[in-house]
This record gives structure tokens, sequence and C-alpha cells, in this order.
């Protein structure tokens, strides 16, 4: 507070400090570290386990449970059928995978569906 001569009220003095950057940046290295740990545990997953199925259950729960994802799920093309079929998932999906039926359009291969932003770069997808 600032006062008078007389030790009257006359204003208040504060300082302030923008953290916005500071917890921008504790935001992307928390992200960070969960991408670390996914990776970490499924490249250790990758030199201990040799079913595919397993691998691939356990890759999901590993995004789940060390990345902090709602949701992960696997799938592998089947051009006989000629969309992409489900083969492991972990987390909350209520229904999601039944929802969304990743597929791909006949003779061309192409995706539709919540597969399809991501097919051709060969990057995965975060759906909120």
């Amino acid at each position: 507070m600032l006062r008078s001569g007389v030790d009257d009220v006359i204003g208040t003095a504060s300082i302030g400090e923008d953290i916005t950057e500071q917890r921008r940046a504790e935001t992307g290295i928390k992200r960070l570290n969960r991408v670390y740990a996914v990776l970490s545990g499924i490249n250790a997953l990758i030199v201990r386990v040799r079913d595919r199925d397993e691998l691939f259950r356990e890759a999901c729960r590993i995004a789940v449970e060390a990345g902090g994802f709602r949701l992960s799920w696997i799938g592998i093309v089947d051009r006989g059928a000629m969309k992409i079929v489900p083969v492991a998932s972990a987390g909350a999906d209520s229904g999601f995978l039944e929802e969304v039926r990743p597929g791909c359009r006949c003779r061309t291969m192409r995706p539709r569906g919540a597969v399809h932003p991501r097919w051709q770069s060969g990057k995965s997808r975060r759906l909120s």
C-alpha cells in the first residue's frame, strides 16, 4: 500500500510477471516426457516380445498407461477385404472402433474414415 505523509492510503503497488511462456514450456515438456515414456516402453517391448498379437496389445496398453492417451489402437490392412482391421486396442474406446469402421476405397486402397488424414503421411492421429 502506498501512504501519504499523514498515513492516508493513496494507492497500491504490485509487481507481476507473465508466466504464460513458462507454463507453455512446462506443458510441452510434460507431453514430450509422455511420448518418451511410450517410445521407451515400446522399444523394450520389441526386444522382449516375439508374438505379434501380444506386441500390439502391449503397445496399446503402454500408450494408454504411460502416454496418458484415452484410446490407442492398431489396425492392419486387409487387402482382400479392402479395409483396415483393428487388431489391438486399449483404453476407453466406448464403441469407437465399431463406429469408425476404418476402411479403404476399393481398387485404390485409399483410406476413408478417421484414419484418412494420416494414412498417406504415415503419422499417427490423435482424436479428441
